[in-house]
């Protein structure tokens, strides 16, 4: 079977590794793998991008049969409707039957759980979530949701040094969680390492 994952990610150049589509054929339908990633709030693409892109590049180096797409929207965590509607957008442009990894990081961890059972026609293989404060539960009703336990695994890691979600919020109900020596965004910026960890544990924890 098939894994997919799916992340936001910010538009790359028309040749790079980033816009690779592979298709399958299973039971007699195509099967296009994806990876999607979730923003967090006060997102920036220009800030951002460099975190999203070394996400990227660490995921589809555990799987190279992947694509890799992103999508920015700059919210506070008290705008619902902007939060909503990125929720929605998500849930519309990618439930189109493949099987899913969602990747969220901060608040868009709290999106990628919320919207993770709404999906009809994409299968969810996994969500992952880094340093997303899912103990605010007030975040999820936002989005009609409760950090109920999932059907499928739900990995979450805590970054050591984070004064923005510190750990003990971070941990979903149910999951598997791991930390990180990191803060909440600058090694994220600066270092590729907080990405490679994650991507190589989830490889390990989801079925090819």
């Amino acid at each position: 079977m098939v894994g997919r994952i799916v992340v936001l990610m910010e538009p790359m150049p028309l040749n790079s590794a980033h816009w690779r589509y592979t298709f399958y054929m299973r039971k007699g339908k195509i099967v296009h793998l994806k990876i999607i990633g979730v923003v967090g709030m006060l997102d920036n693409p220009h800030v951002g991008a460099r975190l999203w892109q070394f996400m990227g590049e660490a995921f589809l180096h555990e799987f190279p049969d992947a694509t890799f797409t992103t999508e920015h929207l700059f919210y506070f965590p008290w705008q619902k409707s902007k939060i909503q509607r990125l929720a929605e957008k998500i849930l519309d442009k990618h439930d189109t039957g493949e099987e899913l990894i969602l990747l969220g990081h901060s608040l868009g961890g709290i999106i990628a759980c919320a919207i993770a059972p709404k999906f009809k026609h994409s299968k969810v293989k996994c969500v992952v979530t880094v340093s997303s404060p899912h103990k605010l539960h007030f975040l999820y009703r936002f989005l009609d949701a409760e950090p109920t336990q999932l059907p499928f695994p739900v990995i979450t890691f805590a970054d050591t040094f984070d004064t923005v979600v510190p750990s003990f919020l971070s941990r979903y109900p149910g999951s598997i969680h791991g930390s990180l020596l990191a803060d909440h965004l600058f090694w994220f910026l600066f270092s590729k390492r907080p990405s490679t960890i994650i991507a190589k544990k989830v490889r390990a924890l989801v079925p090819k």
